[in-house]
């Protein structure tokens, strides 16, 4: 069984920033992403984050920079 939380990661892609009507280059802003983790990997999470005295998400965040750095068996999506 997969266990969820959310996180703030990178985008895979830059979107197109607009200003004054204008596309003015790209921009990569932090989202917030809910993902799925396998049980055996968020246990080994919930060890590390509790040695570091840190919750799972932000030790998610230290760890991977954008969604493209997760591992193939988590999944991610938009939180909304």
């Amino acid at each position: 069984m997969a266990r969820k939380i959310v996180c703030r990661l990178f985008p895979e892609r830059a979107e197109s920033h607009v200003e004054n009507g204008r596309k003015s280059g790209e921009v990569m802003r932090e989202k917030e992403y809910r993902l799925e983790i396998p049980e055996r990997h968020y246990r080994k999470l919930e060890r590390q984050a509790k040695k570091e005295q840190v919750g799972v998400d932000e030790l998610i965040e230290r760890r991977f920079f954008g969604v493209g750095d997760l591992p193939e068996e988590w999944t991610a999506a938009l939180h909304e």
